[in-house]
């Protein structure tokens, strides 16, 4: 689930790359420097990329009394134990998603800056 939503928002950042190419060259025409444009293009790619992470941190903050109480049920409860994959998870979960929001940024700003992408952009 978490490859395949990664996959699906970065083909969406590289679709979205090619619709706002042509607003970014007019922005660029009345003085929006490169420096700017990357910036920009950064935190769009961000808050997309981090929305999913705050969703499912959201989750299991929210799941996490009733693993408890599973647990617990089960005689198998070690808070501890639970914290720490708990947080592996989490940052697992957010290495994975900067992994794929770096590559999703490059490519998006050299779709913006060149046009079309090449056939090698894509695969990567």
């Amino acid at each position: 689930m978490l490859v395949t939503t990664a996959i699906v928002i970065y083909f969406k950042q590289l679709t979205e790359g090619l619709a706002d190419r042509h607003r970014f060259v007019t922005m660029q025409a009345v003085g929006l420097t490169p420096l700017e444009t990357a910036a920009a293009i950064r935190t769009q790619v961000l808050a997309v990329f981090l929305l999913p992470v705050g969703g499912a941190l959201l989750n299991l903050a929210v799941a996490f009394p009733g693993i408890r109480k599973i647990l617990k049920l089960f005689s198998m409860y070690d808070g501890w134990l639970e914290l720490k994959i708990a947080v592996g998870v989490a940052v697992l979960l957010l290495v994975i998603y900067l992994s794929v929001y770096a590559v999703t940024t490059r490519l998006y700003q050299r779709v913006v800056a060149s046009g079309q992408p090449t056939d090698g952009d894509v695969v990567r």
